[in-house]
């Protein structure tokens, strides 16, 4: 999904933000409005953890709620048959 973002006071520059809130489109659920932070781990600065976060009763939390929902329903799908691999 592509992101796009922008922390707060960096509007209109191309400088990665480590910080704000990001808009994705998915493909099944349409428009999502993200909260993120990236995070680099003191002991490794090449690499960087992301936290996406969604606020309460938005739709986006809906639209995230419905694809966890469609996942949960498939976690009884043996891995081998998920695969193609059935015997």
């Amino acid at each position: 999904m592509p992101r796009s973002g922008t922390a707060p006071g960096e509007e209109g520059q191309n400088l990665p933000a480590s910080a704000g809130r990001a808009s994705q489109h998915h493909p099944l659920v349409g428009d999502l409005t993200l909260g993120f932070e990236a995070f680099t781990p003191i002991g490794d600065p090449d690499q960087t953890l992301g936290l996406y976060t969604v606020e309460p009763g938005s739709p986006s939390e809906n639209a995230l709620c419905m694809l966890a929902s469609w996942t949960a329903d498939n976690t009884h799908i043996q891995p081998e048959k998920a695969a193609g691999h059935e015997h």
